[in-house]
C-alpha cells in the first residue's frame, strides 16, 4: 500500500466498503504494460 493510502485510510470516517487507487501507481503501472496505450480508456 502507498502512503497516500494509508494517510487517506487513516482519515476516513465513513463506514461501509471502500476501493482506493493511487492514481499516480495505476499512471506508472499502465506505463509499464507491453500493449498499445491507445486501447486503455482512463478516466479520472
Amino acid at each position: 500500500m502507498t502512503d497516500r493510502i494509508l494517510e487517506f485510510l487513516r482519515n476516513r470516517r465513513e463506514d461501509g466498503p471502500c476501493l482506493r487507487h493511487d492514481l499516480d501507481v495505476v499512471r506508472d503501472d499502465k506505463l509499464l504494460l507491453p500493449i498499445s496505450h491507445e486501447s486503455i480508456e482512463t478516466g479520472y
